[in-house]
């Protein structure tokens, strides 16, 4: 492979990289990654509670950090440029002066997540690369809510992506979800932590429980555990575990769960893996959104087989194990989860298959191998 030379890039992302969400944990590796030999230099949006990483603070050169907009603004901004508002929330005019008085200093403008996608529309540059995290219009119209904003928000969407050179996103069927003219889209691969490379499974014993990871102050993560809580768990067998890991999880909700004897919360932990790994399923009822499920991807790299829904499982490749058993287990309703927590089985030389199935075939493409296509 051609040797890259050493670039400029300006790293713009809508929040702080780190490791407390997915797509903040890419944007943290992908940073580790480029500036071990090239030079990046990052603005980023602050978020309540989230700092910038320390991992990669001592590596790159932290220009800015901007602030939300408030929601009437954004809706200001929204109605000004005809934006749908989610592309927006990040946009002022501040941001804009600074970053339109050195772009041109930079050999790439990266542009991480699609909230600030918006200020490649005022940059004229020959090298614009946008990082779609999600497919927003995807997400959006899945929710009822927003349909009858629906040609706003893929117009909004189109409208972006068309100022880029160049779109990334992490799987075959974002690629062809995102319509664009005469743009290279292409799927780069999430980097599979070395906490859970390192795990030797095969030495490690087998837990009875189950078990839930995320971020739960993203509704969609959240509104599938409550449904779970209300709809599942009184079906299940009453000496069935389940653990609850992932920060954001809001106060009303944890006193719902305190009440429950068989599950329990146990907040943000500095290594989910080492539970996830024990754990008989990863269970993922999610309802909305979009996007590759950064936590299905990682319990498959633990060998830890998924109880989910379509949308856990898509642009994730099957994995079969034990003579075709599918590690991707769909339910249909609660009743049907229910049974099938109620009956799962599972055992280590399977979890053991598992994992080496899903590490042999899942890709390694990396952005930074990919700069001089």
């Amino acid at each position: 492979m051609k040797k890259c030379s050493k670039k400029k890039i300006l790293f713009i992302t809508a929040f702080p990289p780190n490791e407390q969400t997915a797509g903040q944990n890419y944007s943290m590796n992908l940073i580790n990654d480029l500036s071990s030999t090239h030079q990046v230099d990052i603005i980023y949006w602050g978020y309540e509670k989230h700092s910038i990483s320390k991992k990669i603070i001592d590596r790159v050169n932290v220009l800015k950090e901007y602030s939300v907009n408030m929601k009437v603004l954004s809706i200001i901004w929204s109605v000004i440029l005809f934006l749908f508002p989610f592309f927006t929330v990040r946009f002022n005019l501040a941001a804009l002066g600074y970053i339109h008085r050195i772009y041109k200093h930079y050999d790439i403008l990266y542009f991480d997540f699609s909230q600030v996608f918006v200020y490649s529309l005022f940059l004229s540059h020959s090298c614009k690369i946008m990082m779609c995290h999600d497919v927003i219009s995807q997400k959006y119209t899945r929710d009822n809510r927003f349909y009858i904003y629906k040609w706003w928000i893929n117009n909004s969407e189109k409208r972006l992506l068309n100022t880029a050179k160049r779109i990334l996103c992490f799987s075959e069927k974002d690629r062809s979800l995102i319509s664009t003219n005469e743009k290279i889209v292409e799927v780069v691969s999430f980097y599979i932590d070395n906490k859970i490379l390192d795990i030797q499974l095969e030495t490690l014993g087998l837990g009875s429980f189950f078990c839930f990871y995320g971020a739960w102050n993203r509704n969609e993560n959240l509104s599938g555990l409550l449904w779970f809580i209300n709809k599942v768990l009184p079906l299940c067998d009453s000496d069935i575990v389940f653990k609850i890991i992932g920060g954001g999880m809001p106060l009303d909700v944890k006193k719902i769960i305190e009440k429950k004897r068989n599950i329990s919360y146990l907040g943000f932990v500095e290594n989910p893996y080492s539970i996830i790994v024990q754990s008989k399923a990863l269970l993922a009822p999610l309802f909305s959104g979009a996007g590759v499920k950064v936590k299905v991807i990682e319990s498959l790299a633990l060998g830890t087989p998924v109880i989910g829904t379509n949308i856990a499982f898509e642009g994730i490749m099957r994995v079969d194990y034990a003579n075709n058993k599918n590690a991707q287990v769909l339910f249909s309703s609660a009743e049907n989860m229910a049974t099938l927590i109620n009956n799962f089985q599972i055992s280590q030389k399977e979890k053991v298959d598992i994992r080496n199935t899903f590490l042999s075939k899942y890709g390694s493409r990396k952005f930074i191998h990919m700069m001089n296509l």
